[in-house]
């Protein structure tokens, strides 16, 4: 029916990511009473200490911010690929799809790049190209919430000050880093 053989594998697997992604920020807006409602809600997803209890679903507002957050962690995570020239393979996609997944229970865009940042350091040191080590730091991640914990949890410092963001910071690089 189509004909594949000219266009590259590389690009189906981009074109079916993004689609993918496109679709979950499309029913972010869709579940989300408003686009104010929308980024609001991201705002406090972001801000939330991301505990064992956190449920992006639930917590979170309405159910269009963890779709709409989840759209935004895989295309982070195809522009990392693409910035670091990874080869796409089954490793990058179960990576990937971590993230995806966890999206909707407390990874987001101000938790997941310090455990990748001490990957990508570590990695650095090691004089090694970063495009080794892409799924890896993505996997790395699963201890993103750290950064979220320390950073804004009542309980450890000032939520939100720039102690506890410095903190958060470095506990979650030196996550990736181990």
């Amino acid at each position: 029916m189509f004909n594949t053989e000219k266009i590259p594998e590389k690009a189906i697997i981009y074109g079916v990511f993004y689609g993918l992604a496109f679709i979950l920020m499309a029913m972010g807006l869709y579940f989300s009473p408003s686009n104010a409602h929308l980024f609001e809600g991201y705002l406090g997803f972001i801000k939330h200490p991301c505990l064992i209890d956190f449920d992006g679903l639930q917590q979170a507002g309405h159910f269009g911010t963890a779709f709409f957050n989840a759209g935004v962690q895989l295309i982070v995570v195809l522009l990392v690929y693409k910035w670091t020239n990874t080869e796409i393979s089954c490793v990058q996609i179960a990576a990937a799809m971590m993230i995806v997944g966890f999206s909707f229970y407390g990874k987001d865009l101000a938790n997941v790049w310090w455990p990748v940042i001490g990957v990508f350091a570590h990695t650095i040191m090691l004089k090694q190209p970063l495009k080794t080590c892409t799924a890896l730091a993505w996997f790395s991640t699963a201890l993103s919430p750290v950064f979220s914990s320390v950073a804004f949890n009542k309980d450890v410092l000032v939520p939100g000050s720039p102690v506890a963001i410095l903190s958060g910071a470095v506990m979650g690089i030196l996550c990736g880093v181990i």
